[in-house]
This record gives C-alpha cells, structure tokens and sequence, in this order.
C-alpha cells in the first residue's frame, strides 16, 4: 500500500500537495471522485489485484472499498510533516571518544 500511495504523490504536483494539505479529510474526499476511478483502474483493483487489496485489508475487498483507503492513506500522508533527514551522527573522533 505505502508504494502505491508514493506511486500517487509522485504523480500529484506541488501545487496539488499543498491544496491537498490545506483541505480538511471530508473536502478531499468530495474532490476525489475521478481520482478514485483512476485509482481503480491503474492499480489494477477492477482486475483483482489481490496483493493490494490485502495490503488495503482483505483480498476479497471491494475495489471502490481499496480506492477509498488509498486515498485516506494519500490525504493522511500529505497531512504528515515532511520526514526530515537525520543529521550525520558525530565521528568518534570529533566528539573525543578516542581520548584517554
């Protein structure tokens, strides 16, 4: 599931994300009714692909039903501050851990 909704923010642009962060769940999900057919039919979920259906829950779970939690997971995601990279960890050195 986590690589299909990175799949789907790869394809929005910034602009996008930043309307979409900006919307409560309720807007998001009223504004999305093409993305959920499209969303049907690129992940194959119309064909049953089962393997992301059980990633969504159940593999014999509805396609409208997957589509719905992709979604939720993609408005969760852009609701999510930025993961910010870690800083390098201090060298032994540099931090005197080598000092007697």
């Amino acid at each position: 599931m986590d690589a299909a909704v990175d799949h789907l923010l790869c394809e929005m642009s910034d602009e996008e994300k930043r309307r979409v962060r900006g919307m409560s769940e309720r807007d998001f999900f009223q504004s999305q009714n093409g993305r959920a057919s499209s969303i049907r039919t690129l992940f194959g979920l119309l064909q049953g692909n089962k393997a992301l259906l059980k990633s969504c829950g159940s593999g014999d779970m509805h396609p409208d039903t997957a589509a719905h939690i992709l979604l939720q997971a993609l408005w969760k995601r852009l609701q999510s501050p930025p993961a910010r990279e870690s800083p390098e960890p201090a060298s032994p050195v540099s931090t005197g851990a080598y000092r007697s």
